[in-house]
């Protein structure tokens, strides 16, 4: 599923919540932002930053250690990013994300364009975003190129200090709407700190739940709306550096729908100054 293809990457692709819609004020003091993400032992991920201190491009390692590909990311005058290109390992882009803001600076719309295959250099997919009054995103939905029809939506709660609550995809709208799954993130408490912003890049960041919660709980729903798959992360032994920032956690996967075996990952971060 592409919200897990990269976990703590960009597809944080898992909230590092990314929103768009806001715009952050410039800083002109050191700070410390992600470098480096590695899973059990083995780099998973690095980040580059601009003289804004904003994310610039993050590698992708694979298996083997090596670079499998890289995400860049170019942003608007006022720090909103309005392009997001991926690489792959030979250097070459095989697709293009581009976003546009409303008057108040909210995100507006999204245009995925491939490098690849026979609508190459084409946009064939179309993003309609909403966003509350404060500027968080409450609603992604993918639209029919040529009507503009909506197809399938994602939906977006938030916790009042601004942290996701939860989400949940929901497709075949024009014919059978239904919801496909759903994630849901608690506790509220644990604010998600400043430096972590730096390290957005995506309008919707889904990985930024992990430096803040310490259980999230995923369900896949049938066509009838019954829960078919259903698994429980919890967010284990975590340590964290002199700022506040978490520097190594445990995710122990337990899978209650169908039930097997659980799972446990390790997952340490290095930071740099910039």
């Amino acid at each position: 599923m592409k919200t897990k293809k990269y976990l703590f990457t960009s597809c944080c692709v898992l909230y590092l919540l990314v929103i768009a819609c806001q715009k952050e004020p410039a800083e002109q003091s050191t700070i410390s932002v992600i470098s480096k993400i590695y899973h059990d032992g083995k780099l998973e991920s690095e980040y580059f930053y601009d003289d804004q201190k904003l994310l610039e491009r993050i590698d992708i390692y694979n298996s083997v250690g090596t670079i499998g590909g890289w995400e860049a990311f170019e942003y608007d005058n006022n720090g909103r990013v309005k392009k997001i290109s991926s690489y792959n390992s030979f250097g070459k882009v095989y697709n293009v994300d581009t976003y546009t803001y409303d008057a108040t600076g909210h995100i507006e719309t999204g245009e995925f364009i491939p490098f690849t295959g026979a609508d190459s250099g084409k946009v064939t997919k179309r993003t309609r975003f909403t966003c509350n009054t404060t500027g968080q995103i409450i609603k992604q939905a993918s639209l029919d190129i040529i009507t503009g029809e909506e197809l399938n939506y994602r939906s977006f709660n938030w916790f009042s200090n601004g942290n996701l609550k939860s989400y949940a995809y929901y497709i075949d709208i024009p014919t059978n709407p239904r919801i496909n799954y759903k994630y849901e993130y608690s506790p509220e408490s644990n604010l998600l700190p400043e430096n972590y912003k730096h390290s957005r890049g995506y309008p919707i960041n889904y990985n930024e739940p992990y430096f803040t919660v310490n259980d999230i709980r995923f369900y896949i729903y049938d066509v009838t709306g019954a829960v078919v798959t259903e698994y429980d992360e919890k967010i284990e032994n975590i340590q964290y550096n002199e700022l506040g920032l978490r520097t190594e956690m445990t995710l122990t996967t337990t899978y209650i729908l169908p039930v097997k075996p659980s799972a446990s990952t390790t997952t340490t971060i290095e930071y740099k100054d910039i």
